[in-house]
Formats: structure tokens, sequence, C-alpha cells
């Protein structure tokens, strides 16, 4: 292979590793406001079911207050509207903990998607040396000569 060749080859596989990890930054950057944004809704959603349970919380109590009725009805009410309270916080929380599972591996994946680039970068530079010197039949050791 000639020196520019060479040169150009070189310079092609630095261009390729500096643009794959280019698109990798961009797309953890992705990622990361991704998370953001799901951790923004999730603050948000916890904050509703805690509005709503306090508003559910108040009708039964305003509701009993009304009509003179106390208890064990009343408290079991209240108590339901505080299950299900719980209910809700842990189901976000899942979903939660689920969007980051999710993250990482996307984040993952990109770090391979780079490397994968840089190594078929780096062997298409070696091929480009190792190829003009291949003997003519090298692409048919593996032909058994019926097609």
């Amino acid at each position: 292979m000639s020196g520019v060749a060479t040169a150009v080859a070189v310079v092609g596989t630095i261009g390729s590793a500096i643009a794959a990890n280019k698109q990798a930054d961009a797309q953890k950057d992705s990622i990361r406001a991704q998370k953001r944004i799901a951790d923004v809704n999730t603050a948000r959603e916890r904050v509703q079911a805690a509005r709503q349970m306090r508003i559910q919380r108040a009708q039964v109590l305003a509701s009993a207050g009304n009509e003179g009725i106390g208890g064990s009805g009343v408290s079991g009410a209240v108590s339901s509207i505080g299950s299900q309270f719980g209910g809700n916080i842990a189901n976000i929380n899942t979903m939660q903990t689920l969007g980051a599972q999710a993250s990482a591996a996307n984040q993952r994946a990109v770090d391979a998607g780079a490397q994968a680039a840089n190594w078929q970068a780096i062997g298409g530079v070696a091929k480009s040396f190792i190829k003009p010197n291949m003997p003519s039949n090298w692409n048919n050791i593996f032909s058994t000569g019926n097609k």
C-alpha cells in the first residue's frame, strides 16, 4: 500500500472513531435528559397521588360529619384510602426503577455500539494493509469448488 493510501486509511479510521464517540456522547446526553424528564414526571405523579388521597379522605370525613356518622366505617374508609395511596406510591416507585434500568441498558448499548464502530474502523485499516499481500485464491480457501 502506498504511503498516501496508508495515511488516508489511518485518517479515516481516526475520523470514524471520533465520529462514533461523538455519536455515543450525544446518545448519552439524550438518555440523561430522558431520565430527568421521567424523574420530574414521577415526582409530579407522587404529588398528584398525595393530593388525591387528601381529597378523598376529606370527602369521607366531611360526609361522615355532615350525616353524624362515625365509628369503624369511617375509620375503615380512611384506612383504605391510605392503603390505596401506599399502593399507588409503590407502583410509581417500581416504574421509576424500571425506567432507570432501561436507561442503564440503553447506556450500555450506546457504549458497545461506539466500541464496535471503533473496532470496525481499525479492522478496515488492517484489512487494507493485508489484502494486497494475500494470495489470489485467499478468498476461496473455504470453497469446495462446488457452486
